[in-house]
């Protein structure tokens, strides 16, 4: 498993428009609104900016998946971590791991005295994720999210420095 920076290349633009067929990718996340190459393109330059950082999920020289900061709010230290992994990936541990290394990166590299990750309250999946890495459910958060003209409650866990 390896993460790098997201790229324009062809393989990183095909990943991203394979990301935003999958119905639970879709549901989820935001790359569900990309709808061909030149949005997927878009949808790239965003991962990097003084809010966000975003990485491509790598195994055997593959882009599987995505793990990233957002958020990120150097006066009070705290980012939101989010993640996606392609259908035929999921289960083999490859996002908990990615997730532990970020964590690491966000409490050591950036500081960060507060890690978050934020789900729709059916995401099971992002659910068990955020337990495995030691992510302390706090509850939910009432109409947190704005998708589609209409207000999601979400589930909130999160980490310390300290923890």
């Amino acid at each position: 498993m390896m993460l790098r920076p997201w790229t324009t290349s062809s393989e990183d633009v095909t990943v991203v428009l394979a990301a935003s067929q999958e119905s639970e990718i879709r549901r989820y996340s935001s790359v569900g609104a990309v709808r061909g190459a030149g949005d997927a393109r878009e949808w790239i330059a965003s991962r990097r900016s003084h809010r966000r950082l975003d990485w491509a999920l790598e195994d055997a020289g593959a882009v599987i998946g995505r793990v990233g900061l957002n958020r990120l709010d150097d006066e009070d230290r705290v980012a939101e971590l989010g993640y996606w992994l392609l259908a035929e990936h999921r289960g083999s541990g490859l996002v908990t791991q990615a997730v532990v290394e970020v964590t690491q990166f966000a409490f050591v590299e950036r500081g960060v005295g507060r890690l978050e990750i934020r789900h729709e309250l059916d995401n099971i999946a992002s659910c068990r994720v955020a337990q495995r890495c030691g992510f302390v459910e706090e509850g939910t958060q009432r109409g947190a999210m704005l998708r589609g003209g209409v207000r999601l409650d979400l589930h909130l866990h999160a980490r310390l420095v300290t923890d």
